[in-house]
């Protein structure tokens, strides 16, 4: 289930002097987006968002935009889809990945032969898929996007997970993931292995062996593939079911040293010193302050941590910090990888394909006709529909109303019967 706190984002609308004020916002949950309007002048969006969100569940499923009072009360519902502003992104071709992609991920599963099972965040999904016979159906985590502004971070994490080496410390990539779209196949998302437990940030427990596993996966990363994770953190951190192996995952905001996002606010040395010293202490506060002005010398010149009542710990604290010490020492005397290109295994990836010029016939001031161009990145779903052009859905039913002999596609699709057909293999 989706955290309250992650369920809706406000993504645009309009403000007019004294009115009327039009906001967009999602709906995690449900992969809708529902303008709401209010005569006055209103630019707290958190307050419409609340608005919003007292009337989300009482709304039917093509209700597009609605419209309240000064104080939230519902005045009027449209179900006019020319007031459906849901970002439509651009999904790159299939075919474009496959040019590059390494051969052991060379192929891809359709997004309707998922089944979802839990929604573990905003755009995050457990799904199963059948067995291509080779054993009972998988339990994985299905990652996609629904809004232009991730288009190309999905596309970065997606190439650089798949590059990545086996590595017992890193959970494993599975599968691109694509779907229709007109006459072509275009990847809409990827899977990884889902590890059940939860993620430290959820245990009790921290072991020695598993901070010699962190250190570890850090300098593969940094210094032989020449990667920056950017968000070690507890939440991006599992132990393995099989063996007692810690795992890292989540590359997200991750990036070839020395190129675009990478920065040195952000280096995993000093994430690495926050996560263990939260772990400890249960203490996140030196991390709640932006990224740029957290300072890790603040946890370092500590004379003690002290150790929260709820962690079980099989070493002293001392042991802990040694450890780290010495790990910290070492990466700091080290020569620096400040290019990932120095790195000996580096990783690299294509840029994501240019998306087609979409082009559109329209009138000027004095009726004649003319042809425009709009960047294919994005548009909104009055708009492609009004022009004609297909486009994905991805709308499904809140959580928790469906039955038990309902199953939810991971298209959003409900259906009902027997089991699904054995996959597609692309």
């Amino acid at each position: 289930m989706i955290p309250d706190k992650w369920k809706w984002s406000v993504i645009g609308g309009s403000l007019m002097p004294n009115g009327p004020s039009n906001w967009w916002i999602v709906d995690w949950d449900q992969r809708r987006t529902v303008a709401i309007t209010t005569a006055g002048e209103q630019e707290d969006e958190d307050i419409m968002k609340e608005f919003l969100i007292r009337h989300i569940h009482t709304l039917s499923p093509d209700a597009r935009e609605v419209s309240v009072s000064a104080t939230g009360d519902l005045l009027s519902i449209s179900n006019d889809v020319e007031r459906d502003y849901t970002n439509i992104p651009y999904y790159p071709p299939f075919q474009a990945l496959l040019a590059t992609a390494p051969p052991n991920h060379n192929y891809s599963i359709s997004r309707s032969d998922m089944r979802e099972k839990d929604r573990l965040g905003p755009m995050v999904d457990l799904v199963s898929r059948p067995a291509f016979g080779d054993g009972s159906p998988k339990l994985l985590v299905f990652k996609y996007y629904l809004h232009e502004q991730f288009t190309e971070a999905r596309w970065a994490e997606m190439n650089l997970w798949m590059r990545l080496p086996a590595n017992r410390h890193i959970v494993p990539f599975d599968r691109v993931v694509s779907d229709r779209l007109g006459d072509e196949d275009v990847v809409v998302g990827f899977t990884t292995k889902f590890i059940p437990g939860g993620t430290l940030e959820d245990r009790k427990q921290f072991k020695l062996s598993w901070l010699r596993h962190l250190l570890s996966v850090v300098d593969d990363l940094n210094l032989k593939y020449g990667i920056v994770h950017q968000d070690i953190a507890p939440r991006n951190l599992l132990v393995g079911c099989d063996a007692d192996d810690l795992l890292l995952f989540d590359f997200n905001y991750s990036a070839r040293i020395g190129e675009g996002d990478a920065g040195p606010a952000r280096n995993d040395v000093k994430g690495t010193i926050f996560t263990v010293y939260e772990l400890i202490t249960r203490d996140d506060s030196f991390r709640q302050k932006p990224f740029w002005e957290q300072n890790s010398v603040d946890v370092e010149s500590m004379k003690e941590w002290a150790k929260h009542p709820d962690v079980e710990l099989d070493n002293p604290v001392s042991m802990f910090r040694q450890t780290l010490d010495s790990w910290v020492k070492k990466r700091r005397e080290v020569q620096q990888v400040t290019h990932y290109r120095e790195a000996p295994e580096h990783i690299d990836w294509p840029k994501i394909p240019e998306p087609p010029v979409r082009r559109y016939t329209a009138k000027d001031g004095q009726g004649s006709e003319i042809v425009r161009t709009v960047p294919g990145w994005s548009t909104q779903v009055c708009f492609a529909h009004k022009m004609g052009w297909p486009y994905l859905t991805w709308q499904r039913p809140r959580e928790g109303i469906l039955d038990k002999d309902s199953v939810l596609l991971a298209t959003g699709t409900v259906i009902r019967g027997p089991e699904m057909a054995t996959p597609s293999r692309r």
